[in-house]
C-alpha cells in the first residue's frame, strides 16, 4: 500500500467537507469537527458554526483564537501557535498525535485565509484535511510552504500559524527538553486573562534560548495578543 494510500484510509473516518452557503466562509468550523474527532468528540458543524462564526467585510468567518477559544469550552487544551520552524512543528505534532489545525492560504495565487487540519507528514511532503479539496491532499514541503506564507499584500494570513489541539487527560511532561520548567498558563498582558500553554508537546520548549522550542510567538486566545517567551 503507498504512502498516500495509507493516510487515506485513515482520515477518511475523520473528514468533514465544508458546507456551502452564501457569504459563508466554514472552513474554520469544518478543520475544528474535524480535529475533535481526532480527539474522540462528534460534534455538528452547523453547532460549531453558531458559535465561533463573526462578520467581516460581508462574510462570516472564524479566525484562530475563534477556533482555540471553542475547543478549550468543548473541554480540551488549545494554543495558537506561530512557529519559526514550520516542518518540525507539523513533524512534532504528528508524531505526538496532536491535532493541527493550519491556517494557510486558500490558494497560490491568493491573499484568501483558509483552514484545513493536517493529516500526515514525511520528508517530501504535507498531507492535508482539506475542507474544500478532500480528505487527503498531498503538497510538496516547498508547495506547502509558500501556501503557509502571506502573500506581499493583503494577505489574511499572519504565517506559519497554527492551532493545536490535544486531550487533556494525556498529561504530557511539565519539563521541557532542556529541563525548565514550562508554566501551565500565562496572563496576557493585554486583557488579564489566563491563556493555558497546554499541549505542551506541540510547543517544544518555553526557553527562548532552547534549540527544541518549536514556536516564535503564541497569541491569546481571548484578544490575539503576542506572547513572545521570556
Amino acid at each position: 500500500m503507498s504512502f498516500l494510500s495509507t493516510f487515506t484510509s485513515g482520515v477518511d473516518g475523520w473528514y468533514e467537507p465544508q458546507q456551502t452557503l452564501p457569504k459563508q466562509r466554514m472552513c474554520g468550523a469544518a478543520a475544528l469537527v474535524m480535529a475533535y474527532r481526532r480527539c474522540g468528540i462528534d460534534i455538528d458543524q452547523n453547532s460549531v458554526w453558531d458559535e465561533i462564526a463573526h462578520e467581516f467585510e460581508g462574510f462570516h468567518r472564524a479566525s484562530t483564537r475563534d477556533l482555540a477559544v471553542h475547543a478549550l469550552q468543548t473541554g480540551l487544551e488549545a494554543v495558537v501557535v506561530q512557529t519559526h520552524l514550520p516542518f518540525q512543528a507539523l513533524e512534532s505534532c504528528w508524531q505526538n498525535n496532536l491535532p493541527a489545525i493550519l491556517n494557510h492560504r486558500v490558494a497560490e495565487a491568493s491573499p484568501e485565509g483558509h483552514f484545513s487540519l493536517l493529516a500526515g507528514i514525511n520528508h517530501e511532503s504535507v498531507f492535508l484535511s482539506d475542507p474544500i479539496d478532500g480528505p487527503c491532499v498531498e503538497k510538496t514541503r516547498q508547495e506547502f510552504g509558500q501556501l503557509w506564507l502571506p502573500t506581499k499584500s493583503g494577505s489574511e494570513i499572519a504565517g506559519n500559524v497554527l492551532v493545536i489541539l490535544g486531550n487533556p487527560e494525556e498529561q504530557p511532561s511539565l519539563w521541557c527538553h532542556c529541563n525548565r520548567l514550562f508554566p501551565h498558563s500565562i496572563e496576557c498582558e493585554r486583557c488579564a486573562a489566563t491563556v493555558p500553554l497546554r499541549p505542551t508537546r506541540g510547543l517544544g520548549c518555553w526557553n527562548p534560548g532552547c534549540t527544541s522550542r518549536l514556536w516564535w510567538r503564541l497569541f491569546c486566545p481571548y484578544c490575539d495578543h503576542a506572547i513572545h517567551a521570556f
